[in-house]
């Protein structure tokens, strides 16, 4: 019976070593998937903040067209008022000189005083 029971105790510490190696082997996998799923993360994450980034400077390019646009708009608006406003001058001076010639004219031949 001795023996009957000093092979049940073999059997049940070679039972006991088994099960603390795959333990072991199971704790290992743990880590090593712990680890792989670490570098995943770290991987995605610097994927999302390219992808962010990139996305604001996509953003940020639309942003400098649209006021860039909006500046050649308005710079084409104020020159064109100025070149309406240099006509509307050319032709108020046209006026005004014709006149001053003519009363030029007038004083030199003496048909009107100077003052």
């Amino acid at each position: 019976m001795a023996a009957d029971q000093g092979s049940k105790i073999e059997s049940v510490v070679a039972a006991l070593s088994q099960m603390e190696k795959e333990l072991d082997d199971t704790k290992e996998s743990v880590n090593d998937l712990n680890r792989e799923l670490l570098n995943v993360a770290r991987k995605e994450a610097e994927a999302s903040r390219e992808e962010l980034i990139r996305q604001e400077n996509d953003s940020a390019q639309k942003t400098v067209e649209k006021a860039r646009k909006e500046a050649e708009d308005e710079a084409a608006e104020i020159l064109s008022k100025a070149d309406g406003d240099v006509k509307r001058l050319k032709t108020q001076i046209d006026k005004t000189f014709d006149r001053a010639v003519d009363l030029v004219i007038d004083v030199v031949l003496g048909e009107k005083s100077a003052s």
